[in-house]
C-alpha cells in the first residue's frame, strides 16, 4: 500500500469515524477485452434505468450492459454495432449516424425518464411500455441471459449508475486494489469484482 494511499485511510479514520476505503486507488477506467465482465446482482423492472459512460473498443454487435432473457423481443441492454443503439423489449430505432466513437455517456430510462438518451448524437428516444419481464441480472461489459456472441464486449467502463424510480440505488467507480480492477459502489460500499476469466485492464490512477 503507498504511503499517500496509507495517508488517505489514516484522515478518513479520524473524521468523525468514517471506515477506510477498501481500495487503494480509484482509477480512470475498468477495460475488458470481451472476457471480464461484472454481474451488479439487480434484475430491472419497468421504473429501473441506467447511466453509463463507455469507451467503445468493439465493431461486432456487442451489449456493452443489460440482458436479454430469450432470442424473442426480451432486450433490456445498450450496445454497438456500427452504430450506437439500445433495446427495451425490442430495438429502439435509432440513427444510423450514430457512431459509437470515443467516451461518452448514454442513459437508459435512467432516474424513470422513459427515454434513451446519449450524447453521441445529442438525441432523445422515447421507450416502449416493457411489455415483458426480465429474469437475469444487470451486467457490465456484455450482457446476461441467453448465451450469444454480443454477450462479450470489449471496451471501458469510466463510471455507472442504477436507479430505480428516481432514486440512485448503485453508484459504481472503477478502482484497483494492488494490481485487481473493481467497481466500488458508492452507495452500499461494496467491492464489485470479476465474474468472468483473466483480469481486467485498469485505467491509470485518479490523483486528487
Amino acid at each position: 500500500m503507498s504511503y499517500l494511499t496509507q495517508r488517505r485511510r489514516a484522515l478518513l479514520a479520524a473524521m468523525g469515524g468514517n471506515k477506510a476505503l477498501p481500495y487503494d486507488a480509484e482509477i480512470e477506467y475498468l477495460g475488458s477485452t470481451g472476457a471480464q465482465f461484472i454481474d451488479t446482482g439487480i434484475i430491472p423492472t419497468s421504473s429501473t434505468g441506467i447511466g453509463i459512460e463507455i469507451t467503445n473498443g468493439s465493431n461486432t454487435d456487442n451489449y456493452f450492459c443489460g440482458l436479454r432473457n430469450d432470442s424473442g423481443n426480451t432486450r433490456w441492454c445498450i450496445g454497438t454495432s456500427l452504430r450506437l443503439y439500445a433495446a427495451y423489449g425490442s430495438v429502439i430505432d435509432t440513427s444510423t449516424s450514430d457512431k459509437p466513437n470515443g467516451t461518452f455517456p448514454c442513459y437508459l430510462n435512467y432516474l424513470n425518464s422513459k427515454k434513451f438518451t446519449s450524447s453521441v448524437s445529442q438525441k432523445e428516444y422515447d421507450l416502449p411500455s416493457l411489455l415483458f419481464t426480465p429474469l437475469y441480472n444487470i451486467r457490465l461489459f456484455g450482457s446476461a441471459g441467453i448465451s450469444a456472441g454480443y454477450a462479450w464486449w470489449s471496451g471501458k467502463i469510466h463510471w455507472a449508475k442504477i436507479s430505480d424510480g428516481e432514486s440512485i440505488i448503485m453508484d459504481l467507480i472503477p478502482v484497483r486494489v494492488g494490481s485487481v480492477g473493481y467497481m466500488y459502489d458508492k452507495i452500499s460500499g461494496r467491492l464489485l469484482g470479476n465474474d468472468g476469466t483473466g483480469n481486467f485492464v485498469l485505467g491509470n490512477d485518479i490523483t486528487n
